[in-house]
């Protein structure tokens, strides 16, 4: 008689991990370039397979909406304490993170705190995930300030390949502290050396 299989077992979200069997064999920057360009495809579940990055990176359960479902106001939520709204920005859309992308941030973080979906603090920021950083930071980062300033709200930015590398490090370098990083992080990611 065949094994019946869990709901978490039955979706391919959650069946082999891609990610998983692609770092495997490959330095860092051979997986960075190999995923981004099945990323980019338009073929590949964008929104998902963000959720099973952050996932990869330390975060119990990251809960992904439908790409293009406007029922629900956030594209994918960190859930857990605290719970962390975020704005996901596949290459169909954009490819850069833009104004658009802070603001409806803003508007997730806005929400969850008035609406109680999660658990969360006003301190966790709201993230705003896109393939690529904007070439001309200054708009982004100067509204990111703005936001702090006027509503005192953490905005976070990060890009595809940052969350890449992050997903290598913990999965095949056995890093663990990445997952706190993003649960601090204010304005756009920058790594460092040795982060």
């Amino acid at each position: 008689m065949p094994k019946k299989l869990t709901l978490k077992e039955e979706s391919p979200r959650y069946g082999l991990n891609r990610f998983e069997e692609s770092s495997r064999d490959r330095s860092e920057e051979e997986f960075v370039r190999h995923e981004k360009e099945l990323l980019i495809n338009e073929d590949i579940a964008f929104y998902s397979s963000i959720g099973e990055l952050l996932e990869g990176i330390g975060f119990e359960k990251t809960i992904v909406t439908r790409e293009g479902d406007t029922n629900i106001r956030f594209d994918a939520t960190l859930c857990g304490y605290p719970a962390i709204p975020i704005e996901i920005k596949s290459p169909r859309e954009t490819m850069y993170v833009n104004m658009k992308s802070i603001r409806q941030a803003l508007e997730n973080k806005v929400v969850l705190l008035s609406r109680n979906f999660y658990p969360t603090t006003k301190e966790a920021p709201s993230l705003a995930i896109g393939f690529e950083i904007p070439n001309e930071r200054s708009d982004v980062e100067e509204l990111i300030r703005d936001i702090k300033e006027v509503f005192d709200i953490n905005i976070g930015v990060i890009d595809v390949a940052t969350l890449l590398r992050l997903y290598f490090k913990v999965t095949i370098n056995g890093e663990s502290h990445h997952k706190q990083l993003l649960i601090n992080l204010r304005g756009i990611y920058e790594e460092v050396e040795n982060s």
